[in-house]
Order: C-alpha cells, then sequence, then structure tokens
C-alpha cells in the first residue's frame, strides 16, 4: 500500500458563526448580571429611577390634560344674587 500522505486540517468553523454566539452569550451574560444587580445591591438605585419616571409621567399627563372650568360654590357666578348699586328694587 502507498502512502496518501499527511491528512488534511479538520474543517474550521465559519468565523462570523463564533462572533454571532460571542455576542449572544455576551448579551445574556450583561442581561442576567443587570437582574440579578437590580434585586440586591442595586434595589434602592432602581426604585429611585422608578419613581422619578413615575413623577414625570404623572407631571406629563397633568400639563397635558385640558383645563377644566371649576364650578362656584354656590353654583352661580360671584354676584349674581347682589343689588347693583343704585337700583331700585322691584317688589
Amino acid at each position: 500500500m502507498s502512502d496518501a500522505g499527511p491528512l488534511p486540517p479538520p474543517p474550521r468553523r465559519p468565523r462570523w458563526l463564533l462572533f454571532l454566539l460571542g455576542a449572544l452569550g455576551l448579551c445574556l451574560l450583561i442581561c442576567v448580571g443587570l437582574f440579578v444587580w437590580a434585586n440586591t445591591i442595586g434595589y434602592d438605585v432602581v426604585q429611585g429611577f422608578i419613581a422619578t419616571a413615575e413623577a414625570v409621567q404623572t407631571a406629563t399627563a397633568t400639563a397635558n390634560s385640558p383645563a377644566v372650568a371649576t364650578p362656584f360654590p354656590s353654583g352661580s357666578p360671584v354676584g349674581a344674587g347682589t343689588p347693583v348699586t343704585g337700583a331700585t328694587p322691584t317688589s
């Protein structure tokens, strides 16, 4: 038998696949890390951020709501029941 020579090197994985898997792994690691941080050490920071965001949202909703005319307590304009000066009362 004759020798066929050295074996060819095994095929390498495509480089784009390694980059894609690395990027997905990095995103997963960052998401899990932020989740753990937000529920442990950074809990107060997250709660302060949420409170600030709610306050801004409430202020924005209040500023954008249409103005509502408030009625007078008696239901009539001020001075509607007082006689005009110089007028003679009619009986």
